[in-house]
């Protein structure tokens, strides 16, 4: 893969609109797997701590200062202090600036890692080790990127497997993203129909993120489903969720403005 080729697969995926804004309503219905629930369930406090919101960096560090003091050995508040840090350090490495980004996606890698060795039939070590594993492949060369992805998709795969719902069908919105975003066969894994796969699934579990409908807007867009992507950008401006953090919301819809204002452009031309 050429350098070029490297940065629209991991620098122009928009992997800081990746990761979830806040706490879904949680619940367990299979042992060791998290799923969103009505809304009627009252999710444990360890369930809602894991995803809640991040407001900054200055939130996020705070937020790990709690994660790390007086870590337990064992049990569920481990584990999801554990799934907490892996986000975290993903956020720093996303929101941080030059050399800091690379240690701290190092060590969301670590802390995922732990989990995918402590808690194997759970989504939270797969899902965070992915995304992190994103983070190091936007740091890295061509080479190291390239050599990631593979393993990246696994992942993503393996958290599918075991909860497609988590973090607001996240594995779904990432890997419609890659699929989108990277050069197609002989160079990559870029494959729009598998995209429109993912994505159209992301926006059946989680409707009202405003990031699966901007992803599925665009691609439908880049094929020429003009109505179907309009709809999809409707969506974006009435959604209540953004797939980061909550002020990534406006970004998001002042994006999908931009290509409404495109697609009627469109229209006018053709007409």
């Amino acid at each position: 893969m050429t350098s070029s080729a490297s940065l629209v697969l991991f620098g122009m995926l928009g992997i800081s609109l990746l990761v979830g804004d806040s706490a879904p309503i949680l619940g367990i219905d299979k042992p060791g797997i998290v799923r969103e629930q009505a809304v009627g369930h009252q999710p444990s406090a360890w369930e809602g701590f894991s995803l809640r919101p991040i407001t900054g960096l200055e939130g996020a560090q705070q937020q790990i200062s709690g994660c790390k003091q007086n870590l337990p050995v064992r049990g569920e508040e481990r584990t999801f202090r554990l799934s907490s840090l892996a986000r975290l350090y993903f956020f720093l490495g996303e929101a941080g600036d030059g050399k800091a980004r690379k240690p701290n996606y190092e060590q969301g890698c670590n802390y995922a890692s732990l989990l995918v060795e402590e808690q194997p039939q759970r989504v939270e070590g797969y899902y965070w080790l992915a995304l992190n594993l994103c983070g190091l492949a936007s740091v890295s060369g061509a080479k190291a990127a390239l050599s990631l992805l593979p393993r990246i998709i696994e992942l993503l795969e393996t958290s599918l497997h075991f909860d497609e719902t988590y973090d607001q069908a996240g594995s779904h919105r990432v890997l419609g993203r890659i699929y989108y975003r990277a050069p197609g066969w002989p160079l990559s894994v870029g494959d729009v129909q598998k995209s429109l796969q993912h994505l159209s699934q992301s926006v059946t579990i989680a409707p009202q993120n405003s990031t699966n409908q901007l992803f599925l807007a665009e691609v439908l867009y880049s094929t020429g489903k003009a109505k179907e992507a309009n709809r999809a950008l409707e969506k974006v401006l009435n959604g209540t969720r953004h797939a980061l953090w909550p002020k990534g919301l406006a970004e998001d819809q002042q994006k999908a403005q931009q290509l409404i204002r495109e697609l009627n452009a469109r229209r006018e031309f053709v007409s």
